[in-house]
């Protein structure tokens, strides 16, 4: 039994040793994992990223399927372009306004142009009436009465006649 007893001695003396090495290289062999998965945040930071992954995985489409990284990267690419389509719009918007801004600009400028001028108008016709002298057509359309000597509807009058009183213009 002692051959026995010092095989039996020697196993345990070689389990000792190589238990611990052979642990370790199972947990290395376990530690080698596939790389993490990019969230769609990793993909947004990198568009190069987003273009390589999204061309892998046109290429093989029945694995994208089931890919992660496809999805995230698709996700990622279109919030990209809602980015920069919202960011289009608002440039758009901000043109726009602008130029509304410069039309209604415009449009206040002429209109103080023409009350200045139907106020010279006004001012000249009350002169001429006057001194009796005969008002031009224009003179005589700015004090409210037509150049074929009757009076005219003006817009702030509501239409009505302001002979009659009626809605009625008396013209027919």
């Amino acid at each position: 039994m002692s051959i026995r007893n010092e095989l039996s001695r020697k196993l345990q003396t070689m389990r000792r040793r190589c238990a611990p090495i052979a642990l370790a290289m199972g947990l290395l062999a376990c530690s080698q994992t596939e790389p993490p998965v990019r969230t769609v945040v990793d993909f947004m930071a990198d568009s190069d990223a987003i273009e390589m992954k999204l061309i892998s995985c046109r290429a093989d489409r029945r694995a994208a399927v089931k890919d992660a990284e496809c999805a995230n990267a698709k996700t990622a690419a279109n919030r990209l372009a809602l980015e920069d389509e919202r960011a289009a719009f608002e440039k758009l918007r901000e043109e726009a306004t602008s130029e509304l801004d410069a039309i209604r600009a415009e449009r206040s400028r002429l209109e103080r142009a023409l009350d200045e001028r139907e106020a010279v108008l006004r001012t000249r016709a009350e002169a001429k009436i006057a001194e009796g002298k005969t008002l031009t057509a224009e003179e005589a359309r700015a004090i409210g009465i037509d150049p074929n000597g009757s009076l005219l509807v003006k817009p702030e009058d509501g239409g009505r006649d302001k002979r009659t009183g009626d809605g009625d213009t008396g013209d027919e």
